[in-house]
């Protein structure tokens, strides 16, 4: 009910009459600036009239409750606002409203009323005034759902809270917000807001969880149980912490691929290095797993790690270029419905691979891995006790390990790039006179150059020249699996039955000529190779030879490999010395890739018909 105020309540020629108890001081801001106001938890509309020479305001109930406004949630594709309502009875609800509800009066007061006793009596004139408080007294959050780092907040972000360097972890608070950096954010897996859109959401593993576990103590363990390919899997890591910094400068960002027979302990290196970011998830099943689900993968987390299980020659080829394409950071482009514009899934972990299968059906996928074997399948007490403490430290919490690599970011953007081409030159100077692709070198300069870095400021446990050797010989044995893949094996077998059944004819698919002296193309590059003793080069036509090779397997049910991809697989082979653009054979002169015989395990007859000019 609403009484007139007394004398008392008028003030410079303006006389409220409000209601019983109700105090002017205590609401003529709201009246000024918004025609509005809340008393006993009832929102009330002002209205006013002349008499005489007085202003009169009085009021009217507009609603039999208050709403408050929390926060508005940005976001471009679908903003909210969260609200606080509560009524006469003491009854409270968080609503959270879409703008399009907020601008339908009838929508609004539906939603109110379907929360209990919750009654708008006012025009739709009487809601605006109402609503222009609530817009002008909201906070506004931005919804970050791209969990790792995020460069417009200089922050690692958890599923629970961020992490930035000068203030360290900060948790969400009770509505899934958090202040990082001067910047309010919510987090809407563990906000109640969002509970039942994001209640089975992956990304809700990948959160911050407090332990007294440190850098080193974490590596002991951890190169206990996997020992020399610690060496490359903890760099591997660590570099994948800053992978937006070394893909800018490189443009590329290098796999690593565990593969073995099963019980050899690849998976479980899987879940350790996973574990790294959180709760550790099995891997995506390449051979089973849906496109969407395979994309998703590589861009759910920003300088997090997608690993990707299970992987054979056979799976799908598109899989085996996407594959490839996320060492590339291409992602996956599509267009939408009405083909107006193009949806790019973009590639944002560094990507892990594990299977049976060494990558042999495309040698780009394999020159673009450092690949670990697995082997070993019988494991002594000491190495399960050791994996035991492993997952003990691991059930404890790998956080503030990641936060300790994550306070290096500044050295490691600033130091990268020189850094790289430091590592680079010795490795270079290392492998000096061994037969290595570029790009295996490359890749373990990505990983060396930042635990390198990092190494500097942390001090860490493992020495980086005990690393550098083992990097060495990782590089020397990847490169020497080339040699040794079925592919080419099953090349060789059969080119030495084409000779050998006269399919291949010597000075036509191929000759043999006794040298002291070779002048080959390697890469871009001509060289000169010396044979003081002599030896026998072989000079192949692969456009000649590949037709009879494929023709051969496929009577045997086989496809064999493209002539793109054999070329490059014998590229790599240990044999391999170079290429000619012209050298004659009985039907003119033309290109030939050119092998040392002695580095073959074939046996064909010789040919020195024909120099090798």
């Amino acid at each position: 009910m609403i009484e007139q105020s007394d004398k008392s309540s008028r003030q410079n020629n303006i006389e409220y009459r409000l209601l019983k108890g109700c105090d002017v001081k205590d609401v003529s801001s709201d009246i000024y600036n918004y025609e509005c106001f809340n008393y006993n938890n009832n929102t009330y509309i002002t209205y006013k009239k002349k008499e005489d020479e007085i202003l009169v305001i009085t009021a009217k109930r507009f609603a039999n409750f208050i709403i408050e406004p929390l926060f508005m949630v940005r976001d471009p594709n679908s903003p909210l606002r969260v609200i606080k309502i509560v009524n006469v009875e003491g009854q409270t609800e968080i609503m959270t409203v879409a703008p399009k509800t907020f601008s339908n009066s009838n929508e609004l007061s539906a939603s109110f009323s379907a929360l209990g006793n919750f009654h708008m009596e006012g025009t739709k004139a009487d809601l605006y005034k109402v609503l222009r408080k609530v817009y002008d007294n909201v906070p506004l959050v931005s919804k970050v759902t791209q969990l790792g780092w995020n460069k417009k907040y200089d922050s690692f972000f958890f599923s629970n809270g961020a992490y930035n360097v000068k203030e360290g972890f900060k948790p969400v608070n009770e509505e899934g917000i958090v202040k990082t950096n001067e910047h309010k954010v919510i987090l809407p897996f563990e906000s109640p807001l969002f509970e039942e859109e994001f209640e089975n959401a992956v990304e809700k593993d990948f959160r911050y969880q407090y332990s007294e576990v440190n850098p080193n103590e974490w590596m002991l363990a951890f190169n206990r149980v996997y020992k020399e390919k610690a060496m490359i899997a903890i760099p591997f890591l660590i570099a994948s912490v800053f992978r937006d910094i070394t893909y800018k400068k490189l443009h590329f960002t290098p796999i690593l691929f565990l593969f073995g027979q099963p019980g050899s302990g690849k998976n479980q290196m899987g879940l350790s290095m996973m574990s790294l970011f959180g709760k550790a998830n099995n891997g995506f099943q390449l051979n089973s797993g849906t496109n969407v689900s395979f994309f998703r993968n590589m861009s759910l987390f920003k300088n997090g790690l997608a690993w990707f299980d299970e992987y054979t020659n056979d799976i799908e080829p598109k899989r085996i270029q996407s594959l490839k394409g996320a060492y590339d950071g291409i992602g996956h482009s599509r267009g939408n419905k009405n083909n107006e514009s193009i949806n790019t899934t973009a590639v944002n972990s560094t990507v892990l691979i594990s299977g049976q299968h060494l990558p042999t059906a495309d040698v780009a996928l394999f020159t673009r891995s450092i690949t670990l074997d697995f082997f070993k399948t019988n494991f002594s007490e000491e190495d399960r006790s050791n994996l035991n403490r492993l997952r003990e430290i691991e059930n404890e919490g790998l956080s503030e390990v990641l936060t300790k690599f994550l306070s290096c970011r500044e050295k490691v953007e600033t130091h990268f790039q020189d850094t790289y081409e430091e590592v680079r030159g010795a490795l270079d100077e290392a492998l000096k006179g061994e037969s290595i692709n570029t790009r295996m070198i490359n890749n373990m300069s990505v990983v060396l150059g930042v635990y390198k870095i990092v190494d500097d400021q942390l001090s860490f446990p493992i020495e980086y020249e005990k690393i550098f050797k083992t990097v060495v010989a990782q590089i020397k044995q990847q490169s020497n699996m080339i040699s040794n893949t079925k592919e080419t094996t099953v090349f060789w077998d059969t080119f030495e039955y084409l000779v050998g059944h006269q399919k291949a004819n010597p000075n036509i698919e191929y000759k043999i000529v006794m040298q002291k002296e070779v002048r080959v193309f390697s890469g871009k590059s001509q060289i000169t190779l010396d044979f003081p003793d002599g030896a026998d080069i072989l000079y192949i036509r692969l456009n000649q030879i590949h037709p009879m090779y494929k023709q051969h397997l496929r009577a045997q049910g086989d496809a064999g490999l493209e002539k793109s991809a054999m070329e490059n697989y014998l590229k790599h082979d240990r044999a391999f010395i170079g290429t000619v653009k012209n050298t004659r054979f009985n039907s003119g002169s033309t290109s030939a890739m050119l092998f040392d015989l002695s580095q073959l395990s074939i046996s064909i007859y010789q040919n020195s018909d024909i120099n090798g000019k």
